[in-house]
């Protein structure tokens, strides 16, 4: 499986990026390694997490995400071929949302610490900052990272779930700086349309941002990339989420289907290839029950649609 470069980094990954919000707690630590081992296996070298992955779920241990990946990263030897992203930032999780966003300088300086350590890397390949502050001046967000990048412990950074607006502000006074600003965006994007999400702070992919990551030459990581299925299930006959139960998506599902028999495919892999065709660089992040699914991401990944199927697609 051949890698690609994430542009304006030296990173090189694979075309899809593993999410592991499960991994270390609904999934326990063998089958987590399992499952790792299996996306490696097919081509896999990108892994999507977060400092508080799983912290929702009473009694798991704290951060267990990073931390299982770490400590499978460090039993297979895998720390030069793997790029894991993960992210800071975002409120202490317990069962629900609590506590504010932790954006001010101790607080991100001690997340990074206690990644780099959960992870067993000397530096993070790609580090998104979860949430926004507001009423943090955007200077003293940015200064934090480019500390901790001229230290050596992060390389990259992104964001996700930041308004537009704040993200073009982190990226003029990097630019202002001579430093370089976020190189990605992660927002929920998928083929499917759903309605908005009751979370006000989760942002979704729209227009005008791939209009601005087209010209800054940005790359997207959506995160719910299949929209939980949505147009699979409809193409087999199943009712989505109430959330994705909308026309359109039906629409789209019997053209998704179509176009997936003239590639000898399934929806899930059209609905990969929906992404990867865009006139933006995308990487779509996704997880995966079983090898089959993971083997259909990456041949979605490979597919080269028409002009007419996309627009076929986009309802």
């Amino acid at each position: 499986m051949s890698l690609i470069n994430i542009n304006k980094t030296d990173l090189l990954v694979s075309p899809i990026c593993m999410g592991t919000a499960v991994i270390g707690s609904m999934l326990n630590e063998e089958e987590s390694f399992k499952r790792l081992d299996m996306f490696y296996e097919v081509g896999g070298r990108f892994l999507d997490t977060s400092n508080v992955y799983a912290d929702w779920i009473e009694g798991i241990e704290k951060s267990v995400s990073e931390k299982t990946i770490g400590r499978w990263i460090k039993d297979r030897n895998l720390c030069s071929e793997i790029v894991v992203a993960t992210k800071g930032g975002h409120g202490e999780l317990h069962g629900e949302i609590i506590g504010k966003t932790r954006l001010e300088k101790n607080e991100l300086n001690e997340q990074i610490q206690n990644s780099l350590n959960n992870l067993c890397v000397d530096s993070i390949g790609l580090y998104y900052l979860h949430r926004d502050d507001i009423s943090i001046p955007i200077e003293n967000i940015m200064d934090v990272l480019f500390e901790n990048i001229d230290k050596g412990y992060i390389k990259n950074i992104g964001c996700t779930n930041w308004s537009l607006e704040r993200m073009k502000l982190a990226n003029e006074y990097a630019q202002k700086c001579k430093k370089a600003g976020f190189v990605v965006s992660s927002d929920r994007w998928s083929l499917a349309k759903f309605k908005p999400d009751k979370d006000p702070s989760i942002v979704p992919f729209n227009n005008d941002r791939y209009k601005y990551m087209k010209k800054s030459n940005l790359t997207e990581i959506p995160f719910q990339s299949m929209g939980r299925g949505t147009i699979s299930l409809i193409a087999e006959g199943k009712k989505p989420e109430d959330n994705y139960n909308l026309n359109e998506n039906y629409v789209i599902a019997e053209n998704a289907l179509e176009i997936a028999k003239k590639y000898n495919t399934t929806v899930a892999a059209i609905s990969i290839a929906y992404l990867v065709n865009q006139d933006i660089d995308v990487i779509p992040i996704m997880f995966f029950d079983n090898e089959q699914q993971i083997k259909e991401a990456f041949y979605g990944a490979s597919i080269k649609l028409s002009k007419e199927e996309m627009i076929k697609l986009t309802v």
